[in-house]
């Protein structure tokens, strides 16, 4: 059986120092997110800005420390609990 790895790549058009989902501006990536993660998904977080008309290339940034297994499965049964009530 073929083995499959994947990558979820995040790109930024912003300036940021780390990467942190927004459940208030779409909670169907959020949940999606917490599931790839727990899943194993590698995730690449790249920022980019506008400068005149090119996309330039700033760096990579990482998640935001707010993230750890305690809080993905947290965020999870939350999720579920929602779903339910």
């Amino acid at each position: 059986m073929t083995k499959y790895n994947a990558k979820l790549l995040i790109l930024v058009m912003r300036d940021a120092e780390c990467f942190y989902h927004n459940v208030k501006t779409d909670k169907k990536f959020s949940e999606k997110f917490f599931e790839a993660l727990q899943k194993g998904v590698e995730v690449e977080i790249r920022t980019f800005s506008l400068i005149e008309s090119q996309v330039v290339y700033k760096r990579n940034i990482q998640i935001c420390d707010k993230i750890s297994l305690g809080s993905i499965l947290m965020q999870l049964i939350l999720n579920l609990l929602a779903k339910l009530y």
